[in-house]
């Protein structure tokens, strides 16, 4: 069984996770963006 510490640690992490993800998607996203700017000017 987990304890209630180890539960917090769990959900902690993978609110990290999330976080990392969305913020490496933005960075990708606007990274493409910037590239398609540069080709079409």
């Amino acid at each position: 069984m987990a304890t209630k510490e180890q539960r917090k640690w769990v959900t902690r992490l993978g609110r990290d996770t999330e976080r990392k993800i969305y913020f490496y998607l933005a960075l990708i996203m606007s990274a493409v963006w910037i590239v398609k700017e540069l080709i079409e000017t």
